[in-house]
């Protein structure tokens, strides 16, 4: 005997607004939100409203927990003890049990198996977290947060700042993020907004085109000092007055600094900066 599928229940707009109306008085009322905007979509704005008080609720209570008791304390083999082929086989296993508890650990970089085990299961279970558990949202870390990865950094600021610099409308918004307040050039100290003026020039003169080829040969960095150095070579295209282009290429030098949250440029040299 078939059975008749039951039509899904569609829920009106007007009924949505109405609902919507008073999520909006209870938020305000409960937890002081006076200030959230309106959606043209009523049934994506009810999706919405529904999520922050559900969350507001949850996170009102203050319940903290350990992301070991919020898996649901899965036995687990202390690294030690386990043997090099089976430890990238427990770490997927406890890395699927907490994702299917809405933890996820990210890691920006690759690292030995061993390596992540031993940071999940001897810090990573001793976090504590708001005991929130919403349908959809999850608790995310980032390994490199607890252990920077300096050298990824220094490349990825180097790389950047080539690329933004030679490549598109390069301005002091990008400088705030890529250089620091003082700059030396030519064994010349500058303020941060004085060498931006530098570097436009050199901008509007040589009209960059395209970053072509960027080597890092070498990355040196003492943590305690909190500087830095990275060296290699780069290849940009330029646009000469004939309309035809022309390229150059060197070896480029950054000293940088270490600002307690990230890697500044400190003092550089690169081909065609006069």
């Amino acid at each position: 005997m078939n059975r008749v599928k039951k039509p899904s229940v569609q829920i009106s707009d007007e009924k949505l607004k109405t609902e919507n109306g008073l999520l909006r008085k209870k938020l305000s009322s409960e937890f002081g939100m006076n200030d959230i905007h309106s959606m043209p979509d009523c049934k994506i704005e009810n999706d919405s409203l529904n999520y922050i008080y559900e969350w507001e609720k949850q996170f009102a209570k203050k319940k903290r927990i350990k992301v070991y008791d919020r898996i649901g304390k899965p036995d687990f083999i202390k690294l030690e003890k386990l043997t090099p082929d089976k430890v990238a086989e427990e770490l997927e296993r406890l890395l699927v049990i907490m994702a299917e508890n809405a933890i996820v650990l990210n890691c920006i970089c690759d690292y030995d198996d061993s390596i992540i085990y031993k940071f999940v299961t001897e810090e990573l279970f001793h976090e504590e977290i708001d005991d929130i558990r919403i349908k959809g949202m999850n608790t995310n870390f980032i390994y490199e947060e607890f252990y920077p990865n300096h050298e990824y950094d220094i490349r990825e600021l180097t790389k950047y700042f080539f690329k933004s610099f030679l490549d598109v409308d390069w301005n002091k918004k990008h400088s705030d993020f890529q250089l620091a307040d003082t700059i030396v050039f030519k064994q010349k100290q500058y303020k941060r907004d004085e060498f931006v003026k530098i570097l436009l020039s050199f901008r509007e003169d040589v009209k960059p085109v395209m970053l072509e080829l960027i080597e890092i040969e070498n990355v040196s960095f003492d943590i305690e000092k909190h500087d830095g150095t990275v060296n290699g070579e780069i290849t940009f295209s330029v646009q000469e007055d004939a309309g035809y282009p022309a390229h150059i290429s060197g070896d480029f030098k950054l000293n940088l600094k270490f600002n307690v949250y990230y890697w500044e440029i400190s003092e550089l040299n690169f081909p065609g900066l006069e």
